[in-house]
């Protein structure tokens, strides 16, 4: 069972007994100006987790195959970051199965992955700020036991360079070193290897999203560090 949209302002007592509420706004109708379906997806979850205090499973998101200016892959990522679940919002039309799966089979691999790992997915920390805002990059944390996941993306037409802190602050607790490890390709990356307490820092590619994975590891410390001069956005800052 869903809601309308206008039962959430009543706050999440009122949502007891369903199992998704409706965003503000049909999702692209329209988006914030230059931004995407996926972009005003989070955009609205953003409100909803961090002003309405909704959990994060009772967020519908919603998933573009065709609308989604800036890709497929980029508007399952955003519907993963976003909730635990999610609705096909657009369709692709096919003759045979093998169109079928030829166009399917990406949402089946993140919908296996997504399965495996919706106990992270429920456990959600805003690590950037509002989406969609000038100029910011935007970003959820997925953190239990110190292992998880890290959701980024970058809404923009340049590059942008971020640093989240490997701390409490993100749920890591009893750990020394953490291995992370670029996972959106479907072939884990090796990003780096940092000690609790350093800050992980990457660059981001424009209209972009990056999702990466954690855990802890005894291996020797291997980090990134900015070019000089570089703007970097800090996680958590006001």
């Amino acid at each position: 069972m869903q809601v309308y949209w206008g039962l959430k302002e009543a706050g999440p007592w009122s949502l007891k007994g369903l199992n998704s509420h409706e965003n503000a706004y049909e999702n692209d109708s329209p988006a914030p100006p230059n931004m995407s379906a996926a972009d005003d997806l989070r955009f609205q979850h953003w409100f909803n987790h961090n002003y309405r205090f909704i959990p994060t499973y009772m967020n519908m998101a919603q998933i573009n195959l065709k609308k989604e200016k800036n890709g497929y892959l980029y508007s399952l990522l955003s519907c993963m970051s976003a909730s635990t679940h999610a609705s096909l919002c657009d369709w692709a039309e096919f003759n045979s199965d093998n169109e079928a799966d030829e166009i399917f089979h990406l949402m089946r691999q993140w919908k296996t992955w997504a399965s495996k790992n919706i106990t992270y997915l429920k456990d959600r920390i805003d690590i950037f700020g509002q989406p969609c805002r000038k100029g910011g990059i935007d970003g959820t944390v997925h953190i239990i036991g110190d292992e998880g996941f890290i959701f980024v993306f970058n809404p923009h037409t340049d590059a942008h360079w971020g640093s989240i802190p490997l701390t409490d602050m993100i749920g890591l607790n009893k750990g020394s070193k953490f291995e992370l490890f670029e996972i959106s390709s479907g072939i884990p990356k090796p990003v780096g290897v940092y000690a609790k307490g350093d800050n992980f820092i990457f660059e981001i590619a424009p209209k972009s999203a990056m999702l990466l994975e954690l855990k802890p590891t005894e291996k020797q410390l291997n980090k990134t560090a900015a070019p000089e001069g570089i703007k970097i956005q800090q996680a958590f800052s006001k």
